[in-house]
Parts: structure tokens; C-alpha cells; sequence
């Protein structure tokens, strides 16, 4: 398996009963700005320390409303992704990109942002 996935994209699917996703709302002329508001909101949105979480995000259709932007916002305990990525390291594997399921959602890409 692991000389397989040599000349391959491996991807983690992270189980959704260890992702929170929370959604947020932005003005929509904050949209070249959405990292650094979902990184100064993270401390609010998640239930884990700040140097504690990894998370992506994704803006979604909005409701409507052209001046906004909908933000959905994905998050994972840094521990727990970092213990995935030693038990696949253990097998050869090393993880070229994490995405998370939502118990609402298709799989959604981690940005690898993380503070």
C-alpha cells in the first residue's frame, strides 16, 4: 500500500463526530479578508484552545442577501489529527491533504490553517 500511495495523492477523511462546524456571516466587502476574520473569530468559534485547533473554511450561497457572505467554518482538535497523521506515518504514509465531513455537508478541504 505504501509504494502505492508513493506516486499518490493521499487525502484523510476526517470522521465527522470529530469535527465542530460552526457558520458565521460577513459583510461581503470583508471577503478578501476572510482569513484573517475567521482567524481573529477562531478563539470564539471553537471548543478547544487556540493553538489547540486546526480548521479550514468555505463561503457558501448566500440566503439572499448580496452584501453578505456565508462562512462554514470546520474544526478539528490539533492532537487528534496529529495522532491520524502518526498512525498513517507508522504505515509509510504520509497525508497530502486532510477534509472533513459535517454531519450537513459534502467533505470540505482543510486550508491548513491553524494558529
Amino acid at each position: 500500500m505504501s509504494r502505492a500511495a508513493q506516486d499518490s495523492l493521499v487525502v484523510l477523511e476526517f470522521p465527522a463526530d470529530k469535527v465542530v462546524m460552526r457558520r458565521i456571516t460577513v459583510p461581503e466587502q470583508a471577503r478578501k479578508f476572510l482569513s484573517g476574520v475567521v482567524r481573529n473569530q477562531i478563539e470564539r468559534l471553537s471548543p478547544w484552545p487556540v493553538n489547540g485547533v486546526l480548521y479550514g473554511f468555505s463561503t457558501e450561497a448566500g440566503t439572499g442577501d448580496a452584501a453578505a457572505v456565508e462562512v462554514r467554518v470546520l474544526m478539528a482538535a490539533r492532537g487528534d489529527i496529529d495522532a491520524a497523521r502518526r498512525d498513517l506515518a507508522a504505515l509509510g504514509l504520509s497525508v497530502d491533504r486532510i477534509v472533513a465531513r459535517g454531519s450537513d455537508t459534502q467533505a470540505a478541504g482543510e486550508r491548513r490553517r491553524s494558529r
